[in-house]
């Protein structure tokens, strides 16, 4: 699940995930994760279902709007029957939003227990968005809450079911080095904006996004924990009403800003990453060279080289995935990546 920061300003206790949109992510391949996400809650005062966060006080039901009085006396005594439907489903809306967070909190964030699978079928139904691929509530700043889904996941220690640990290779698809150094999955942001064309430029200049993806990192040595920011640029542009194309073009591994200015965690850092990408060319075997030069030939992947603190790839002909915006409303988006996994 994801949420909107500028939702809960002045009531930053109140939560601990109180700095972004929240967002839930499902499975999915490359460049297209699949994300549960929620936009920010109205105002002070009341805590909203899927993030109980506080929020201003404000009705579950849509704000009325004023109209003439109806002629007939009695139609005023009684709600019109279109807003007797619109409060309904909103009520629904949010009673299925907290059903759901309460789901993943009971299974550590997973999609892929079948009671969480269910409510988020039971919540696409209700999407109140047309052309949810192409609207503006597509933008804003999301943080995932989800549970990642790569691969060969370290086993957790007992009582630490909620903690994500991967090697930097398996994360990164072995782009950055060294491939066996432990990282913990911190948060995962996404802010969307508006991309204008180029002049010159063909096709409509407010429909594509930036779409990057932006990974917290707690990187683990023998001498102590860093943090790290793992950035993926990507773009999304609507495809139909409901799907968008997304493409990944490069991505950047550096050093958290608190690490920045710490001194003493940056000889660290540049202790930990010293050499990285000159001994793994020098331990690669032939094969596995032969190998290399083809996967990156394909992509035109400009692969991360040793430099002093940061360290980026590019791809020049990246592979280009979808997203099916499943529901999407001002708190949460739900998509469905094309690899059919939530």
């Amino acid at each position: 699940l994801s949420h909107h920061p500028a939702a809960h300003r002045g009531n930053d206790a109140e939560h601990e995930l109180d700095k972004a949109p929240l967002s839930l992510r499902v499975g999915n391949k490359i460049a297209t994760e699949a994300f549960i996400l929620t936009r920010p809650c109205a105002a002070a005062g009341k805590r909203c279902a899927p993030c109980r966060m506080t929020a201003p006080t404000k009705s579950r039901r849509p704000s009325q709007v004023s109209t003439k009085e109806p002629q007939n006396p009695s139609a005023a005594t009684e709600p019109a029957e279109g807003n007797e439907k619109l409060a309904t489903d909103a009520d629904r809306i949010a009673d299925t939003k907290e059903s759901l967070w309460e789901a993943l909190n009971k299974y550590h964030g997973s999609t892929k227990n079948a009671e969480v699978i269910a409510i988020i079928e039971e919540l696409s139904a209700l999407n109140p968005t047309p052309q949810p691929a192409r609207s503006p509530l597509m933008l804003g700043d999301w943080k995932d809450l989800s549970a990642p889904h790569f691969p060969n996941r370290i086993a957790p220690d007992e009582g630490e079911e909620g903690v994500y640990k991967y090697t930097l290779g398996r994360i990164s698809f072995n782009l950055f080095e060294p491939k066996k150094l432990v990282c913990t999955l911190d948060s995962v942001r996404n802010p969307i904006e508006r991309i204008p064309n180029e002049e010159g430029e063909k096709g409509q200049d407010d429909e594509k996004m930036s779409y990057p993806l932006v990974i917290s990192l707690i990187v683990h040595t023998a001498e102590g924990d860093l943090r790290a920011i793992m950035r993926n640029e990507g773009v999304v542009t609507p495809a139909t009403d409901d799907r968008a194309s997304v493409v990944f073009s490069s991505g950047a591994l550096s050093p958290a800003p608190e690490v920045v200015a710490d001194a003493e965690k940056m000889t660290l850092w540049r202790k930990t990453f010293e050499n990285a990408y000159a001994r793994a060319d020098a331990e690669r075997s032939y094969l596995a060279r032969a190998g290399r030069y083809i996967f990156f030939s394909l992509l035109g992947l400009v692969a991360p080289t040793d430099a002093k603190d940061s360290f980026r790839f590019e791809m020049k002909r990246a592979p280009r995935g979808y997203l099916d915006v499943l529901f999407l409303d001002e708190h949460m988006r739900i998509t469905k990546g094309n690899s059919g996994s939530y």
